[in-house]
């Protein structure tokens, strides 16, 4: 990788205590392999469109009411979008809430779509008109990383505190 020219990726951070652990661990792997990462508050790093070229925007989930305005800007600066919903570990049966996840823009506008796995690929498959095989990614999702060794011991207090209060 050139390192006059690294390339971008932006992570936003919308929900806390859900994002941040999972999307600073994937930055640092990826900053590690030479990608130059901006992980920060939705809005600070909305700001940082303007001023980048050559990145792209790792997004955790389309929204029908704020995605669209800022997918075309991305796709108006050449960015490439990487959808990994934060949504779809845990659904109400026919999955509803996975199949409105995946909407015919998520296709549309992402460059990948990354994927828990197979069943999830298989509902969506199943269920969104929109579906383009060539777009999909399956992935799992970082979250669940930090939850195996070596990096388990991320969250040894809280296991313990739920094992304490639950057994």
């Amino acid at each position: 990788m050139n390192s006059n020219n690294k390339y971008c990726i932006l992570f936003p951070v919308e929900i806390v205590p859900r994002e941040l652990n999972y999307k600073l661990f994937l930055a640092i792997k990826l900053a590690n392999l030479g990608y130059k990462c901006y992980l920060g508050e939705k809005a600070a790093v909305w700001n940082l469109i303007s001023h980048l070229n050559n990145y792209s925007y790792l997004d955790k989930g389309y929204d029908n009411i704020l995605s669209k305005q800022l997918y075309e800007k991305l796709i108006a600066t050449n960015a490439l979008i990487f959808n990994l919903d934060d949504e779809g570990g845990v659904d109400f049966q026919g999955s509803p809430t996975l199949i409105r996840r995946y909407s015919k823009e998520v296709f549309h506008f992402s460059s990948k779509v990354f994927l828990w796995g197979r069943n999830q690929k298989e509902i969506i498959k199943k269920n969104c008109q929109a579906y383009d095989e060539k777009k999909i990614v399956i992935s799992g999702n970082p979250r669940f990383q930090l939850l195996k060794p070596p990096y388990d011991s991320f969250y040894i207090n809280r296991k313990n505190e739920l094992k304490k209060k639950y057994g």
